[in-house]
């Protein structure tokens, strides 16, 4: 009878140090090293904190934004989205690319138009895209939610319609 009950403890307590070290890697490790590795490619963005990322920045920046009224400027980015604004500003290499927090996931803000171009037009699957609430699946299913060989599809059955010769300027 002791042995079993040692056993059963010897399990819980297996599997409670395997959660526990699942749940530093996730949420500790990976991210750190993630940031390490933007770091040495020369992308630099606001510092990663654990489970929340920067979340607690970019309400506080959207509620001071909502807090004083609009300029009347066509420039509204530092209305609507004030902490890309100010990430872009603040990490951009020469205003190109910089580094933001979504939870433990790391996210790149480009504003290099190659770049751009890069990843809207690639094939191979290298970028995708963030995950969608089923409720925002049903409301906007297009081009723009789709990914895999459902993208490649329907981007293959509208992309004549952009060719120069069919755009009358």
């Amino acid at each position: 009878m002791a042995a079993a009950v040692l056993l059963l403890l010897a399990s819980v307590a297996l599997f409670l140090s395997w959660v526990v070290v699942k749940t530093v890697h996730s949420v500790w490790w990976k991210p750190s090293h993630y940031a390490e590795f933007f770091k040495r490619q020369g992308v630099h963005g606001y510092p990663y904190k654990p489970l929340v990322g920067n979340k607690w920045e970019e309400a506080s920046m959207h509620e001071k934004a909502l807090a004083k009224p609009m300029a009347f400027s066509h420039d509204i980015t530092p209305r609507v989205e004030p902490f890309l604004k100010d990430a872009v500003d603040k990490y951009g290499i020469a205003g190109r690319i910089c580094l933001t927090w979504f939870g433990k996931t790391p996210q790149l803000i480009l504003k290099d138009p190659e770049m751009v171009n890069e990843v809207l037009s690639n094939k191979l699957g290298h970028f995708s895209k963030p995950l969608v609430a089923a409720q925002v699946k049903i409301l906007a299913w297009g081009l723009a939610n789709l990914d895999g060989e459902e993208w490649a599809v329907q981007r293959r059955c509208i992309n004549p319609v952009f060719h120069l010769e069919k755009l009358k300027v």
